[in-house]
């Protein structure tokens, strides 16, 4: 459904996959420079694979998985778009925590503390 305007927030959205991607010696250079590009990372390089995480928004997600696929991609994994609030926003709930909190740990006994 789309949002009221009072409803509409300004939000941050990303998504996380990893690709296995298949790997031979020569390729490893093309696949660290693609993944430079998209602001990917190899985290992981095995003997006929290799792992890349990418965090961006799902449509240079879907670009990358396309521009790699002529490597061979064995296997992916995507995390689905996750969203937060760009705004800080505390409600009700959190602020009584936030008072809560601070009353515990004024009233801490620091006689159980560890010595520093």
């Amino acid at each position: 459904r789309e949002l009221a305007e009072e409803e509409q927030v300004d939000l941050s959205a990303a998504e996380t996959p990893y690709v296995q991607v298949v790997e031979s010696s020569k390729r490893l250079s093309y696949i660290r420079n693609l993944a430079t590009m998209f602001g990917a990372r190899v985290v992981d390089v095995g003997a006929d694979c290799c792992i890349v995480e990418l965090c961006a928004k799902s449509e240079r997600v879907d670009a990358f998985m396309k521009i790699a696929a002529p490597f061979g991609i064995l296997e992916a994994a995507r995390s689905g778009r996750m969203a937060m609030s760009r705004a800080a926003k505390l409600s009700l709930f959190e602020e009584v925590a936030s008072e809560t909190a601070e009353t515990d740990i004024a009233e801490t006994d620091l006689s159980h503390l560890p010595p520093s």
